[in-house]
């Protein structure tokens, strides 16, 4: 199986003093991702068909916003015209996406957009507010509800408007989700007085990984985990993959990166995260067949933007092997920005 292939190329890159590896066969061409009129970008969901979704800053607050081949659509006026805020969270590969907004009351509220329709999203009865995290290819939703006493419930909603509760441990102070596979399986951590711990949650189960000081952040359909763990000289984090009971942490670009992070995962095993450098610096990075890449060393050289900017932190990837990064270019270094990294072979 793919997966077990992927984890046993990994160990044995490990033991081979190989983790940092020559670049895979072919690079990557970089496309702006830009609002009109140069404001800043923040991506949040990426889908098979190079869709990008997430929040721009307008002149009266964030604005949800959806981009594809060069084109930016902005979403506002279809979720909430006359809102401060807009998001869009998330997207699936049937481009349905979903988000929040604040409504008339203003009451943080979350939505559904489907085929130009808006649906407003309600988890439980009462509730004071709701914020939406993820929508997977069959339509299931992850959302933490809040209620009339300021107390957040994680939830899952399936296409037919059933509820499933993502309750955190016995004792537990609470509990966070973060993304969920086509198989409705849940990611997050449960969060206590000591300790936040990656777990998953499968038919409203909740499982403990099994990793002191973590948080899991993407699943992909096989049962991969990313995420990342307190390192175990005590500071900074390290990248993980946790594959059906079994995590390792994921090789390092240098002996001496302060921090790694992993964000995402695709379904071929490839993730994505950010290393700091032992000097300080952020790059993007890439996990693949068990190696680690800078992406910045991946960017086709002839790319007019090669030269310009730099990389600093992996943010999504897609089963196309897209990659979408927040970076600076160096003609204006202080605003970061999203790029979209589509592979050339």
């Amino acid at each position: 199986m793919l997966r077990l292939n992927f984890m046993a190329s990994l160990v044995a890159s490990l033991l081979c003093g190989l983790a940092v590896a020559a670049p895979p066969d072919g690079h990557y061409r970089l496309t702006s991702i830009d609002a009109p009129g140069g404001s800043v970008t923040d991506p949040a969901g990426l889908n098979d068909r190079g869709e990008v979704v997430g929040s721009v800053q307008g002149p009266n607050g964030p604005r949800a916003f959806l981009w594809r081949d060069g084109t930016f659509t902005d979403l506002a006026p279809l979720i909430a015209p006359d809102s401060p805020f807009t998001s869009a969270v998330a997207i699936n590969n049937r481009s349905q996406v979903v988000g929040d907004f604040i409504d008339e009351q203003s009451t943080f509220r979350s939505y559904r957009l489907s085929r130009g329709t808006v649906t407003v999203l309600a988890f439980v009865p009462g509730e004071s507010a709701t914020f939406v995290h993820d929508i997977n290819d069959r339509g299931q939703i992850i959302a933490d509800t809040v209620d009339a006493q300021f107390s957040t419930r994680s939830v899952l909603l399936d296409r037919h408007g059933a509820i499933t509760f993502l309750d955190p441990f016995p004792g537990a102070v609470s509990a966070s989700v973060n993304d969920v596979n086509d198989r409705g399986v849940v990611v997050g951590s449960n969060n206590t007085q000591a300790e936040q711990r990656a777990v998953l949650w499968e038919n409203g189960a909740i499982t403990d990984l099994g990793i002191p000081q973590s948080s899991a952040r993407s699943i992909n359909n096989r049962g991969e985990i990313v995420g990342f763990k307190q390192a175990g000289s005590g500071t900074g984090l390290r990248a993980f993959l946790w594959d059906d009971g079994n995590f390792i942490e994921l090789p390092l670009l240098e002996p001496l990166a302060q921090s790694t992070t992993a964000f995402a995962i695709n379904n071929g095993g490839a993730a994505v995260g950010t290393t700091v450098l032992g000097n300080s610096s952020s790059v993007a990075t890439l996990w693949e067949q068990g190696a680690v890449f800078n992406l910045n060393d991946l960017i086709l050289a002839t790319d007019p933007l090669a030269r310009r900017v730099k990389l600093e932190s992996g943010a999504l990837i897609n089963d196309r092997g897209q990659v979408v990064a927040r970076g600076r270019d160096s003609r204006s270094a202080n605003v970061i920005r999203a790029y979209l990294l589509t592979p050339t072979h």
